[in-house]
Formats: C-alpha cells, structure tokens, sequence
C-alpha cells in the first residue's frame, strides 16, 4: 500500500542499513522486497533503479559471504551472477536514459567494476568511458578506470604498451576527484597509483 516513490526510497535505505551492519539477513530481506516491488504493476517506470538497487543488496552479500581469498575465487557465486543481472537490467531497462546522471554513471561504473572483478578489464575500461561521458570527471569512474587499466598493462605481453597504459592508468588514479568516492576508495585508489 506504500506508493512506489516512497516503497523505493526505503529499499534503498534498507540496503545502505543492511550492508552497513554487513547483515545477511537484511540484505536478503531487501531483495525479496524489492523483487515484490519489481513485479508490481507500475514498475516500469522505477525499473533502472531498482535493478540498481538490488544489485548493491547483491553486491553485499557477495562481499560478505565470499571474503577470503579462496572464496572469491570460486567460479560458482550466484551472489555476483545476480548482481551482473540486476546492473544489466538497470542499464537496458526503459527509463535509464532519463534517469539523474549521477545515476546512470554509478550504475555504469558499478558494471565495469564487477567485469573488472572477474578479470574483463578491457571491457570495463569502456563501461568506465561511458561513465564519464555521462558525467565528466565522475570519481569513482576515473578512479576505477585507473585499476583496471593497471591490471591491463600488468597482464599485457609487449612491456613498452605496458608502461604506456601504466601512465594513463597513474594519471587517471591520480585525477580522480574526490568529491564522488565511496567509503575506502581515497585510500585503495593511492595505494594503486604508488603500486
């Protein structure tokens, strides 16, 4: 019975509370809710962001439930197979055109950063591009930009191309403003462009 408009503002609430409590629980509770909530009617036209928004209660509960090493190199993690799903149809979904452009680049850079995560740097640097052209100078984009393009010149097989895409992943790591970072990224983000 709560209007659409308000029933999305508390989703998203709920899962800021629940990945910072880091509660399983909770994360797993916004997820059904917001799948009700998916499925209503009129969602169509909330439908990028609450595709977004599941896939941050997804993320959550890949962070929380795959946290050493061993277990984030397991192939088998239905928690980030959802969190690509749910980030795939916030960006494809009817409306994310007209969405805030805030929103449309953390959806695009969030999708670069899980491609990144399994080893699609490549593709994420273009996810990363689209981001800023959404929103110029974009922190997080620019920041993340600059990781995967680290990892690029780090696995690339001509050491010359390597150095040269080092310098621009260095200079966007080191451009990142800093005004859009989420918790953390000051710090990782430094200790990339020292690597």
């Amino acid at each position: 019975g709560v209007p659409l408009d308000e029933a999305l503002s508390i989703a998203a609430h709920l899962v800021d509370g629940a990945c910072d409590r880091a509660s399983e629980g909770d994360l797993e509770h916004a997820i059904s809710l917001m799948d009700e909530l998916i499925r209503s009617p009129d969602s169509s036209r909330c439908a990028p962001e609450l595709h977004y928004f599941c896939a941050n209660a997804w993320s959550g509960l890949r962070l929380l439930r795959h946290s050493t090493d061993d277990a984030r190199s397991n192939w088998r993690q239905p928690e980030l197979q959802n969190e690509n799903l749910c980030l795939r149809r916030a960006r494809h979904a009817n409306g994310f055109g007209s969405l805030p452009t805030g929103r449309r680049a953390q959806i695009l850079t969030n999708t670069g950063n899980l491609l990144s995560t399994v080893g699609r740097c490549l593709e994420a640097v273009d996810l990363y591009d689209e981001a800023l052209s959404v929103l110029p100078n974009f922190g997080m984009a620019l920041g993340n930009r600059g990781v995967a393009l680290k990892e690029l010149a780090v696995h690339h097989y001509d050491r010359h191309q390597s150095a040269l895409i080092l310098h621009r992943g260095h200079r966007d790591l080191s451009a990142a403003p800093k005004e859009h970072f989420s918790p953390g990224a000051e710090v990782a983000f430094r200790r990339h462009a020292d690597e």
